[in-house]
């Protein structure tokens, strides 16, 4: 994964799994602090302008599992399994005030497949005993 300013769909699009390496702290945001913060980021970010997530460092397995890019996340992990977390419960409020389209239901599994889900294989890996929680809740 080259170095350099990326959007959120170049950055989880194609055929990766996120890995949390075990020398990583549990996720650890807290309702009642970060995520007030990141829900006022985005309720005052302007319409058209990019939004800065902060550095976040990769490092890639040379070896792949059952076709997919393992990438560890170095740094970065809290804001990775917040931004899957957040698109997770946007894009079910969605499908659920959608109608039942084709056309919309399948580009809304499209959404699904590039940032929670790919081929039925979860875009994060977290650590134990997060894995368990975040694989039944998403």
């Amino acid at each position: 994964m080259e170095s350099g300013p990326k959007k959120l769909k170049e950055l989880f699009d194609g055929r990766k799994i996120f890995n949390i390496p075990s020398y990583q702290r549990a996720y650890a945001w807290e309702d009642s602090r970060q995520l007030p913060d990141l829900i006022e980021d985005i309720d005052n970010q302007s319409i058209g302008r990019d939004y800065f997530l902060g550095t976040i460092l990769f490092q890639e397995h040379s070896e792949k599992q059952a076709g997919f890019d393992l990438i560890d996340i170095v740094d970065g992990q809290q804001r990775i399994t917040t931004i899957i977390i957040l698109m997770k419960v946007l894009l079910q409020k969605l499908k659920e005030l959608m109608t039942n389209d084709d056309f919309i239901t399948h580009g809304l599994d499209l959404l699904i497949e590039t940032y929670i889900n790919n081929k039925s294989r979860p875009k994060l890996k977290e650590l134990l005993p997060d894995n368990d929680f975040f694989l039944h809740t998403l």
